[in-house]
């Protein structure tokens, strides 16, 4: 089965700006570590593989960077083809996807950076205070560390359409019309009141069908745990890849893909509005930064060693 159609609806950002790059990789710090509670500190993972870099087009190794996953900053479009990338580009890409892809190294068991365990009230408060932070870095000339911190919102704002049955919902509300399946900008007020709904069973004021709620899986070992009793766990819901039980079923007929697919344009659309809205729109960092990002989708690398 082809995957799909790409969205066509990208919040404030046109499918005119989303192009294919190429990335070089760099030697990044790490990223710090939250303060908030975890559970089960005895848990053990596998290890995760440092960060490898973003691939290059002739590079075997590194994080593949697909097609629409970057995003021109400046007004002008423009291609791969022509487009000479320049090191503050190639930079702020590595570091915002280095703290991307080490939240599943650093912060495995907080519900919250995950949007795990139906810890909405908790990734809502965790993105607000990481918006805040990264603010105050790039006012203060601080790129690197900035970027970093809007990696690990990225990461959260990813997972929960990966983690959540928000792809479901919508399968029954929109079964013939893929187009009319938005992504809910969850840092906005309005995307949290959406949220809001969507977990009371209703959608825009009008009762989902079949008793359907919003919620996100279990994870046995995160913390904490805010589900309500027999909520399916992330094993069962996870669509971060095709691997996955969940994101190999088949999407509606009309939407011509498999959930994963769905799942991931979504992520796709809410990143590209987010990182417009952040590293296009504060000077500190749009100057800094260059005329071009880019970033991966999904990667949830966590695996405990044993289960309960």
């Amino acid at each position: 089965m082809n995957p799909p159609t790409p969205l066509r609806w990208m919040g404030a950002v046109p499918l005119t700006t989303v192009v294919l790059a190429a990335w070089l990789s760099a030697a990044c710090a790490t990223s710090p570590v939250s303060n908030e509670p975890s559970v089960a500190p005895q848990t053990q993972f596998e290890p995760v593989p440092e960060y490898p870099g973003l691939q290059l087009m002739e590079q075997t190794q590194g994080l593949p960077v697909n097609a629409g996953d970057s995003i021109t900053l400046g007004d002008a479009p423009f291609s791969l083809s022509t487009h000479q990338w320049v090191t503050a580009e190639l930079e702020c890409s590595e570091w915002l996807n280095e703290a991307h892809y080490r939240q599943d190294i650093v912060e495995q068991v907080l519900s919250s950076a995950h949007f795990d365990n139906c810890d909405f009230e908790g990734a809502f408060k965790r993105i607000d205070e990481r918006l805040v932070e990264a603010r105050a870095l790039a006012v203060r000339g601080k790129r690197a560390e900035a970027m970093r911190v809007l990696g690990q919102i990225l990461h959260a704002l990813q997972d929960f359409y990966a983690h959540s049955n928000y792809v479901e919902l919508m399968e029954q509300v929109y079964p013939t019309s893929l187009s009319a399946v938005r992504p809910l900008l969850l840092w906005t007020p309005e995307g949290r009141a959406a949220i809001s709904q969507l977990r009371d069973g209703k959608m825009k004021g009008t009762v989902l069908p079949n008793g359907m709620r919003l919620f996100t899986g279990v994870v046995w070992w995160g913390w904490p745990q805010k589900c309500d009793a027999g909520t399916p766990s992330h094993g069962e819901m996870a669509k971060d890849s095709l691997e996955t039980d969940n994101g190999k079923k088949p999407a509606p007929e009309a939407w011509k893909g498999r959930r994963f697919h769905i799942a991931r344009q979504l992520a796709q659309a809410e990143s590209l509005a987010f990182l417009t809205q952040t590293v296009g729109r504060w000077p500190e960092l749009r100057g800094a930064c260059g005329n071009a990002l880019a970033f991966t989708v999904f990667h949830d690398r966590r695996k405990p060693r044993s289960t309960p």
